[in-house]
């Protein structure tokens, strides 16, 4: 049976899109990478950058708890009766929702990003990229494996006991692996003065003693 594909399938579907793809991989995952929006900067728009669906961020909720405080009280007290009465009452939809604007969610943003999500989107895309770990989906492996190489240099380049020069060399031998697992022509021979940066580092965090 043919199941409709949602927008973040449709989008990595499309060779051009490939790469902004990644690049979503790279700022939302892991999930603990995404975090609510505190507040829209002038000029951001206030939608989804997948779905084009309306934001809202976290200050805007505080503005309309300003502005509507009183009647929102109230609001509470009723909702909070019918609740204790037994009463049908929708709980996911308390009192305040009624002042967000209509068909509006929270805005959810990633690190090193300029782009907004809906829960929705950020929910199919973790499914998405869980699915393609799974199912061996090549372009999804290398984006993740990519991923944790980055994560892996950014130990090297961000420590305070390499100087420049040594971070320089790091950034040389990074260009130099992702060239050689790219095209596989390379004289690599940078995992010599890896060890040299490490012992180098050796005794900086934890992280650097498991490497």
């Amino acid at each position: 049976m043919y199941k409709e594909q949602n927008t973040i399938e449709r989008i990595y579907n499309n060779p051009k899109a490939r790469g902004f793809f990644n690049h979503l991989v790279r700022s939302y995952v892991p999930i603990s990478k995404t975090k609510k929006v505190l507040n829209f900067k002038e000029g951001e728009k206030h939608e989804c950058s997948i779905c084009g669906k309306k934001l809202f961020d976290i200050q805007s909720l505080f503005n309309i708890i300003k502005d509507k405080s009183d009647k929102i009280l109230m609001d509470y007290v009723d909702f909070l009766k019918k609740q204790s009465n037994g009463d049908e009452i929708n709980s996911d939809n308390p009192p305040i929702y009624e002042y967000i604007p209509k068909d509006s969610v929270q805005a959810w943003t990633g690190e090193n990003t300029n782009t907004f999500l809906c829960i929705d989107c950020v929910e199919d895309l973790i499914n998405k990229v869980q699915n393609g770990i799974l199912t061996g989906d090549k372009n999804i492996i290398w984006a993740i494996n990519k991923m944790k190489r980055e994560e892996f240099f950014d130990l090297f380049k961000n420590s305070d006991k390499l100087t420049q020069l040594d971070k320089s060399e790091i950034d040389k031998i990074q260009k130099e692996m992702e060239n050689y697992l790219k095209n596989k022509i390379s004289t690599f021979g940078g995992l010599e003065l890896l060890k040299k940066f490490k012992e180098k580092m050796e005794g900086e965090n934890e992280k650097i003693k498991k490497i």
